[in-house]
């Protein structure tokens, strides 16, 4: 007859000892031999789910939407270029999309729809919508841009940017017309090993293959066409067209060439036209004694600061160093013809006068306090040249950027120069958020330290 203590022993599954002395070693042994079943249970049970989850995840496409399609990836396998490397469309989306790693300005434009940029250095901000002249379809070489954009300048002589327009703060509005015309000196030099990825990634040898069977190109089975797939999924198939499949189909490869750093340089040149036309003018109160404050001297004028500017730009990649650290950047010559004035050079200066009152006691005491400019006030045309370089050193997120402006006229020439750390901060998904800059600047001998902040949002194609 079994123990009572045997017998519960046995339905938890532990073994019975009568040797004590014996029965640490037994223990031990137990112990070590239900783990390792343990483990190679989980383990079995783990390569159960995969199998299950790898043979029931399989995507099914609908045979209208691989139907839409299959032709266009076929094209985008025939139509190749550069070593029969790169299609000319993905080319095309490469550089069209290629500046948004830098600071959104009028010399870097942007292929999103819509910027905005905030600068504490000279107190402006800039809000506009951009025209692509492709008509949605950025498989095509990206020749002209427009820009049209509202222009915020405030007065540099306070902390905070005001979008107030007071005599105590004149602002000036107007707005910001440009175009970017983007000349047929571009280039893109593949990395060694593209030619076996792109067309491993694209489907070359399944195409070819499917040839020589006489059988029907399976995009499924394409890297390519399977992402390319995924993405169309929810789309409406009926309404589809080929510029959406066209545009996906250029993205998916684009960033398999950034993934796989495919870029072993390249460069793009562009140029830019455009002026700035004030809404209203900036106001500004003086006097020409700058000893004795007398209301009745208070001189007006109303300023209007219009602009005329063209640059001429270009970006390269040069070199890579390693997969996190490589040089690249873009280099701006801008010339620019605005309206200026003695106020803005810092000639004219504000002062504070003080007016006193004497009591009873004989005590002066100050009863108003007055800040105003004064001096011979001058306005004048200055004639500018600008080099700016932003460079990207590190992952696509920071660099070092530098410029220096020459001013020249009778009035005003002189010599003003920046420098700068860009930051690129990115999504989750590695994609380009918010551009931003520290900076600091001599103006006119004195010294600024500000940011400027770009922020590039909206899509040519939803």
């Amino acid at each position: 007859m079994i123990s009572c203590k045997r017998f519960i022993l046995s339905a938890l599954n532990f073994p019975y000892i009568e040797n004590p002395f014996v029965g640490v070693f037994e223990l031990k042994l137990f112990f070590a031999k239900q783990s390792i079943m343990r483990v190679i249970s989980k383990l079995f049970f783990v390569a159960f789910l995969f199998i299950m989850t790898t043979a029931f995840s399989q995507q099914t496409y609908s045979p209208e939407l691989i139907r839409k399609v299959e032709p266009e990836i076929k094209k985008y396998i025939e139509n190749k270029k550069d070593n029969k490397v790169y299609n000319t469309k993905t080319l095309n989306y490469y550089f069209s999309n290629i500046l948004n790693n830098y600071i959104v300005s009028p010399e870097t434009p942007s292929n999103k729809e819509f910027t905005a940029i905030l600068k504490t250095d000279d107190k402006t901000f800039d809000f506009g919508y951009t025209k692509d002249f492709r008509k949605g379809d950025l498989t095509k070489y990206m020749r002209l841009l427009g820009y049209m954009g509202f222009k915020a300048i405030g007065t540099t002589e306070n902390s905070f940017f005001s979008l107030t327009d007071t005599k105590e703060n004149p602002i000036n509005f107007g707005l910001d017309l440009r175009f970017t015309i983007v000349l047929g000196f571009r280039s893109f030099k593949p990395r060694k090993g593209s030619g076996e990825k792109v067309p491993d990634f694209r489907g070359d040898t399944i195409k070819q293959q499917a040839e020589i069977n006489e059988e029907k190109f399976d995009i499924t089975k394409s890297e390519l066409g399977k992402k390319v797939l995924k993405t169309l999924d929810d789309e409406d198939v009926e309404d589809l067209s080929k510029e959406k499949i066209n545009n996906t189909i250029a993205k998916e490869m684009n960033d398999f060439i950034k993934k796989e750093k495919l870029d072993k340089w390249s460069y793009l040149v562009w140029l830019n036209f455009g002026f700035f036309q004030p809404l209203n003018n900036v106001d500004y109160t003086y006097i020409t004694d700058q000893n004795v404050y007398v209301q009745e001297n208070e001189l007006e004028e109303d300023f209007n600061n219009k602009k005329y500017f063209g640059s001429a730009n270009i970006y390269a990649k040069v070199l890579d160093i390693n997969e996190s650290l490589g040089i690249k950047g873009t280099l701006t010559n801008t010339l620019s013809y605005f309206r200026n004035n003695n106020i803005l050079t810092g000639v004219v200066k504000k002062k504070t006068f003080t007016n006193l009152v004497e009591n009873s006691e004989n005590q002066f005491l100050p009863i108003e306090t007055k800040e105003i400019f004064t001096g011979d006030y001058r306005e004048f045309w200055t004639t500018q040249i600008k080099t700016e370089i932003v460079t990207i050193l590190y992952k696509d997120v920071i660099g070092v950027s530098g410029a220096m402006e020459w001013n020249f006229g009778s009035d005003y020439d002189k010599t003003n120069w920046k420098l700068g750390i860009p930051f690129n901060i990115k999504d989750k998904d590695g994609k380009n958020t918010i551009n931003f800059e520290l900076q600091w600047r001599e103006i006119n001998a004195n010294h600024f330290v500000g940011i400027r902040i770009g922020k590039a949002f909206g899509a040519f194609v939803n």
